[in-house]
């Protein structure tokens, strides 16, 4: 990993949370590549074509390696609501409408400040 920074314009649900830290207990190589992602989604320095508008919410995807990041953008403010693998699409992909109305504004994330804490 380059940095191990989270920028402050991140934030992740407890659903990606806990998505990271099950691909950190699995295989760090694989989380530091998507770790880096996060980083270079919130520096603005990812390719565009690497990102891709979903039809059935309001909410990105992003390819990391073999997982998909599901995200939303307010401004330059990125939340995280997903990190799963691919495989696991199929299955995903039909409960992020359930998950994203679900979302309450007073439900805590985990902003870059807090997981500096937990991967420092």
């Amino acid at each position: 990993m380059a940095s191990s920074r989270l920028p402050d314009n991140i934030s992740l649900l407890p659903s990606a949370s806990k998505d990271l830290a099950r691909i950190l207990k699995r295989n760090r190589a694989e989380f530091a590549r998507v770790w880096d992602d996060l980083i270079r989604l919130g520096a603005g320095t990812l390719p565009p074509q690497g990102k891709k508008k979903l039809h059935t919410v309001d909410a990105f995807q992003l390819d990391s390696g073999r997982y998909r990041i599901v995200y939303s953008r307010q401004a330059d403010a990125y939340t995280i609501w997903a990190v799963f693998a691919k495989p696991e699409q199929l299955d995903f992909l039909p409960l992020l409408p359930l998950l994203t109305s679900a979302r309450h504004a007073s439900q805590p994330t985990l902003t870059g400040r807090a997981w500096r804490r937990i991967v420092d």
